[in-house]
């Protein structure tokens, strides 16, 4: 449910769903999915949907405003390990 919530922040941000997926390289379809399973979750509806743009009903506009400052502090967090974390990765193949 977490990554869903993230993925609504993401959509938000972009200002649609088609936006979000070129933005995400996420098929449109399964961002739709991933949201209407969200609305399922809460029992209501998170977008006013129209033709080209998305609003946010009271309660997408508030689970925006609760989890916008997670997010941010999440990828501020993922940046801080990756950036104290740069050891040498990958595969290395031997043939003798």
């Amino acid at each position: 449910m977490i990554d869903d919530i993230l993925l609504f922040i993401k959509v938000v941000d972009a200002g649609s769903i088609l936006a979000a997926e070129k933005i995400l390289n996420i098929p449109k379809s399964t961002i739709s999915r991933k949201m209407q399973a969200l609305e399922e979750e809460f029992g209501d509806a998170l977008f006013n949907r129209s033709t080209h743009k998305i609003g946010l009903t009271m309660l997408g506009h508030n689970i925006y405003a609760q989890f916008k400052d997670y997010e941010a502090r999440l990828s501020e967090m993922l940046a801080s390990v990756s950036s104290n974390n740069k050891q040498v990765r990958g595969r290395l193949n031997v043939l003798l």
